[in-house]
């Protein structure tokens, strides 16, 4: 949406996703949640996740997105924003090293 290097770190939002049935529902659910705690008034752009919980037995997960509010004096109107995850083609693979394919609407 913009570069990143534009993006201070001054205010940090807490996320929280979970219990999910499924690998594929914790991952949309948890993506979804951070997508929305973004998207709401006023504008939030992350640019650092830290992970506080994750757990993968239970599905949970909880995190803190560390970013700053749009400012369009100092961030500009650059880029395309993420308007919704997808299902669509959402595969997770896990072999030596976890693999997650997810396609975003924009």
């Amino acid at each position: 949406m913009v570069p990143l290097e534009r993006i201070s770190i001054n205010k940090e939002l807490v996320v929280e996703c979970g219990p999910c049935q499924s690998q594929n529902e914790f991952l949309f659910n948890f993506m979804q949640e951070v997508l929305y705690v973004s998207a709401c008034d006023p504008y939030f752009l992350p640019v650092e996740i830290e992970m506080i919980l994750f757990d993968v037995t239970n599905r949970k997960a909880r995190c803190k997105l560390k970013g700053e509010e749009f400012d369009l004096k100092k961030h500009g109107g650059y880029g395309t924003e993420v308007k919704a995850i997808t299902y669509s083609a959402m595969r997770i693979e896990e072999k030596e090293q976890t693999n997650i394919w997810v396609i975003v609407d924009i």
